[in-house]
């Protein structure tokens, strides 16, 4: 009877296990389907987001057509973002077709752009030309605008003076308040006067300006004016405090032109003839008025000493302008070539000029080397103290009797030897020779 009791037992032991076993299964499979269904919808969204996120390429340029590097670009509302590299191009993942591209870069207007499926975009920004207005480049690098009033004038190639033009101070001849600007010889070797703030001398002497071509001392006549980018005007004295007392008159910041993008291989040609008069001549008595008044000094010629020391000038400029390259290496040269001639009889000035300019970039832009050189060479014929202008015998002119005649029956120079510096002006400058060259080269170069 023991016996029976004893396998009745292990009987139900053994059921009692299977039925917890049964139950430990079914708890498990309840609780790895959850899992199981979260796994798998998982999955799915990953695959539909990569079903509907694709990549996006294009080209940045501006309204000239050159690429523009480094232009932000951003997937709005999300921190998805590239730049634009040196050929300004790009390729930036969008999560679907209603994605909304920004393009942002500095000096133009920003702009949206809707992908709407497309693949490639091309991207033209509009240059903000007021925001080149607002900062300006002074001795210590910039300032805003409105922090120095109008103590900066800046003035670019669309404002410069249209026509023949002696040097960069007549290209700018009207274009800056409180900027005096003259011409006062007629002598072509003569340059432009320039005052910027006015005559704070007794004697006027050392009232030029500072003038800087490319950050280096020069003149208004160092590079040819057709070579010229833009001109500043510092008349702020603490924009023209980094250059000490030599700023005490003002600086002139004359920038030339450089080569830009790189679509640049061109050649320019500019050229011209011009002429001057005499607008109004001094008021001379003739030979006639001059017998009536003074009968006993009649020498019985018909003179008009000013128009025998004068002519009708003529000037011709060429101007040669190459730029070529690429995006790492460009160059740009000018060479300019000028013949002018001054109203008086030899009076003359021929001038030969060059510049020349190498860029190159390297390390992804990180390292910029230019190396420049511009030289010139000017001759003149001179009548009197190296000068081509000769004031002396204009007075002479004026002093001269009209009824005297300019050379004597034999071909000689007609000349009155017993007066105390009265000259025949036609003389003096027919037996004067004279020849003066002035040579100069320059080169700079900056890391």
């Amino acid at each position: 009877m023991n016996s029976s009791i004893t396998k009745s037992n292990k009987t139900n032991v053994m059921e009692r296990e299977k039925l917890l076993n049964k139950k430990l299964c079914l708890f498990l499979l309840l609780a790895w389907l959850p899992c199981s269904f979260v796994f798998i919808h998982a999955e799915q969204v990953i695959d539909t987001y990569n079903q509907l996120a694709y990549d996006v390429k294009g080209t940045v340029k501006d309204n000239k057509g050159e690429p523009l590097p480094g232009v932000s670009i951003v997937v709005k509302g999300t921190m998805t973002g590239v730049i634009t590299d040196f050929n300004g191009e790009f390729s930036v993942s969008v999560p679907n077709e209603q994605s909304v591209l920004v393009f942002s870069y500095i000096g133009f207007f920003s702009q949206e752009i809707s992908v709407k499926n497309k693949k490639t975009l091309t991207v033209v920004l509009e240059e903000e030309i007021q925001a080149f207005d607002e900062i300006v480049v002074i001795g210590y690098g910039t300032q805003r605008k409105g922090d120095i009033t109008s103590s900066v004038a800046s003035v670019r190639p669309e404002d410069f003076v249209k026509g023949a033009v002696k040097d960069i101070g007549q290209l700018i001849q009207g274009k800056v308040a409180g900027l005096s600007i003259t011409n006062p010889s007629g002598d072509p070797t003569a340059g432009t006067e320039i005052r910027l703030r006015g005559t704070n001398t007794i004697g006027g002497a050392n009232q030029d300006p500072l003038i800087l071509v490319d950050g280096i001392p020069g003149s208004l006549s160092t590079v040819a004016p057709e070579d010229v980018e833009s001109v500043d005007i510092l008349k702020d004295g603490s924009a023209a405090a980094i250059y000490g007392t030599r700023g005490t008159n003002g600086v002139i910041l004359i920038t030339t032109r450089k080569a830009k993008g790189t679509k640049i291989n061109t050649v320019e040609y500019t050229g011209y003839i011009s002429t001057s008069q005499v607008v109004k001549k001094p008021d001379m008595l003739t030979s006639g008025e001059f017998r009536e008044m003074y009968p006993d000094q009649d020498f019985g010629a018909n003179t008009n000493w000013f128009d025998e020391i004068t002519r009708t000038p003529f000037t011709h400029v060429h101007n040669l302008s190459l730029q070529g390259g690429n995006e790492t290496t460009n160059y740009v040269a000018n060479v300019n070539y000028s013949s002018r001639q001054g109203i008086m009889l030899k009076s003359n000035r021929e001038g030969f000029q060059g510049r020349a300019e190498i860029t190159h970039r390297m390390f992804n832009n990180r390292l910029q080397v230019r190396v420049g050189i511009l030289g010139k060479k000017r001759q003149n014929a001179s009548t009197g103290n190296a000068g081509s202008f000769n004031g002396y015998t204009y007075r002479q002119a004026t002093l001269r009797n009209p009824t005297e005649p300019v050379k004597n029956e034999d071909g000689s120079w007609y000349e009155r030897v017993n007066k105390f510096e009265y000259e025949n002006p036609v003389a003096r400058l027919e037996e004067c020779y004279g020849n003066v060259k002035n040579t100069e080269i320059q080169s700079n170069s900056s890391l």
